[in-house]
């Protein structure tokens, strides 16, 4: 089980695509600012979920060996078969010739509400759940 929590902390720590955004944001105009925004915004949200679980858990570790309900089975089954038929239609959508992306330009124009949005939606949010 400990291990188990180390290898999720671990992946969430490491997830590619917050770095990859806030690497993004430090090369922008005022990017030191945005950067320190995105990371205090990413370390508030990650606060959160731990003081949501403290709080709906009491502070107790599930049961040992429980059996999760068929609706969870059914809602991870309907998510993986989703990002599936997502990452297909987004494989031959990128086939085509694409123009220079607009969001670049976007970002460099970017204010800090906007770096802590980012902070929030890029977590990775099936790890974070899976780690409590």
């Amino acid at each position: 089980m400990t291990l188990d929590m180390i290898l999720i902390g671990l992946a969430i720590a490491l997830h590619p695509l917050p770095v990859m955004a806030l690497i993004l944001l430090l090369s922008t105009d005022k990017g030191l600012r945005k950067g320190l925004v995105f990371v205090l915004a990413r370390l508030a949200c990650l606060v959160l979920v731990i003081a949501c679980v403290l709080l709906f858990t009491d502070g107790s570790p599930p049961k040992r060996h429980s059996v999760p309900s068929t609706a969870a089975l059914a809602a991870k089954l309907a998510l993986g078969v989703g990002l599936i038929l997502y990452g297909a239609y987004k494989r031959r959508k990128e086939s085509r010739p694409r123009e220079e992306s607009a969001w670049l330009g976007k970002l460099r124009n970017a204010s800090g509400w906007s770096a802590a949005g980012m902070a929030v939606l890029l977590q990775p949010w099936g790890m974070v759940a899976a780690g409590p």
